[in-house]
């Protein structure tokens, strides 16, 4: 990357002492800036506006030239870009191949870019241009923000029909699309086909699982996936001990939530506030007051800051119990430190907001 950047420099020194570079020159900067791009998206922008720039010029543009910068649209999502250099290469009669269209196809990752999805989906098949695995990917993606499951749901069973073998990145953005639309069902089936077809599916999969599983208060379903995802090698992240703790939360399994907060301890994963205001909402009910003041002595311990809703998730704890009104106390001791707390960190933006306009 540090000699990536240095080649840059250069060319930006050159380019200001009037070199005029051709056009292989210009495709290989294109291309550094795309492989910076995945640190910093500005990079991508960078990258397109040096082909943009190609009309300032007497440079013409070649073939590996438009691919490159409809590649940094669909990174930045710039449906109308994509399409629009799409069409020109057609019309300068250049090769416009499955990795051009899936690129113009990723483009449209915004919400209610389906309708361009689907048109293009239909040039495709149109001129005979077969429609690849990673077209479908870039297809189900970019329906993740609208929530169209069922669409992706058909684009999935179409490609399986044609014989096409889904990848992890396909089951991923469909198990997504079933998360924004909270179909539950759907997103278990479609990981226990994965586990049949032998593609493994990583944290990032399965945290939108139980996810998708945890918003459906199916909490049976969330041990069952969190315990597979161990088993098959799986480490679970944050957000899948996360969604795993809500779940149980949602139905007072207190003792689960304990034991799922032990072995995140175990395996150096911190728990923030969320996650041990979920445990302490599982102790509705349950009179276990000691307990849940414990898990407050030991977010402190660690250095995490409770907020209004832990105060509030103790308060069901103790109105439960006989012994309320002498917990009463504490409790409008926390709710006065909590309410310094957020007054200065407040105080402090503010501040920092003022410094900066100055």
């Amino acid at each position: 990357r540090s000699e990536i950047r240095q080649a840059l420099r250069c060319y930006r020194l050159l380019i200001k002492r009037g070199f005029v570079p051709d056009i292989k020159l210009i495709n290989d900067v294109i291309v550094m800036f795309l492989q910076l791009g995945r640190q910093n998206t500005r990079n991508y922008e960078e990258g397109l506006d040096v082909f943009m720039n190609l009309n300032r010029t007497f440079i013409e543009p070649d073939s590996k030239s438009f691919r490159l910068a409809i590649f940094a649209c669909s990174k930045l999502g710039e449906w109308e870009l994509a399409y629009q250099l799409l069409q020109e290469m057609e019309s300068n009669e250049f090769d416009v191949d499955s990795s051009v269209y899936t690129s113009a196809i990723a483009s449209c990752k915004r919400e209610g870019n389906w309708k361009h999805v689907h048109m293009l989906l239909k040039e495709m098949e149109k001129s005979k241009i077969p429609i690849t695995e990673a077209t479908y990917s870039a297809a189900i993606s970019s329906l993740i923000k609208d929530g169209l499951a069922d669409i992706a749901v058909g684009l999935f069973h179409e490609m399986k029909n044609q014989g096409i073998n889904p990848k992890r990145s396909t089951y991923g953005a469909l198990i997504a699309t079933c998360m924004k639309e909270g179909k539950w069902e759907i997103a278990l089936s479609v990981s226990k086909l994965a586990d049949v077809s032998g593609v493994v599916l990583s944290h990032v999969e399965y945290s939108a699982v139980l996810k998708t599983l945890e918003r459906g208060n199916r909490y049976e379903e969330v041990l069952e996936v969190f315990e597979d995802m161990k088993l098959k090698g799986t480490m679970p992240c944050l957000a899948c001990y996360t969604a795993a703790i809500r779940a149980l939360s949602n139905h007072k399994k207190w003792e689960e939530c304990i034991i799922l907060l032990r072995e995140m301890d175990y395996c150096n994963l911190d728990g923030n506030v969320s996650v041990y205001n979920s445990v302490i909402r599982a102790f509705h009910g349950s009179d276990q007051i000691d307990i849940g003041l414990s898990l407050v002595e030991e977010m402190a311990r660690k250095g995490i800051r409770y907020n209004g809703a832990t105060i509030k998730a103790l308060k069901s704890i103790f109105l439960d119990s006989r012994d309320f009104n002498d917990y009463k106390d504490v409790l409008e001791a926390m709710s006065t430190i909590s309410k310094y707390a957020a007054l200065k960190k407040k105080r402090e933006m503010e501040r920092k907001g003022t410094r900066k306009i100055e």
